[in-house]
C-alpha cells in the first residue's frame, strides 16, 4: 500500500460538492446549528475556489478543518485528497521507531 495515490482536482471538487450537498439537505434547528452551517459552507465555498484557482492540495490543518466542519471520521479527508494515513503512520512508526516512542506512561495521564 502506498502513501499517496494521485487524485483529480476535478474528483476532489465532485467529492467536496457531493458532501457539501447532503449537509444542504439538513436545515440547521437552532442558531449554533445555523452559525455551524454558515461556517461551513463559507470554508467549503474558500475551499473549492482556492483549490480551483490554484490546483494546491489542502495542507494538514485544512484537512483537519474540512474533517470537523463536515463530520467525517478520521482519515476521511487525507483518502479525499489521496494519502492514505495507516500507510503514513507506519511509515512514520517504522522511520521513529528509535527515537520516538513511550517507555512509561505520564503519571498526569494515568490520574
Amino acid at each position: 500500500m502506498g502513501i499517496y495515490r494521485a487524485v483529480a482536482i476535478d474528483e476532489i471538487t465532485s467529492r467536496v460538492e457531493h458532501i457539501r450537498s447532503l449537509h444542504r439537505q439538513h436545515r440547521p434547528a437552532t442558531d449554533r446549528d445555523r452559525l455551524v452551517h454558515e461556517r461551513r459552507e463559507q470554508k467549503i465555498k474558500d475551499f473549492l475556489s482556492n483549490l480551483k484557482r490554484t490546483g494546491v492540495r489542502a495542507m494538514v490543518p485544512t484537512v483537519h478543518e474540512l474533517e470537523e466542519l463536515c463530520g467525517l471520521v478520521t482519515g476521511s479527508g487525507y483518502r479525499l485528497f489521496g494519502y492514505e494515513l495507516d500507510a503514513i503512520r507506519e511509515y512514520d512508526r517504522r522511520l521513529n521507531t528509535k527515537r520516538t516512542h513511550i517507555k512509561t506512561a505520564h503519571q498526569g495521564l494515568c490520574a
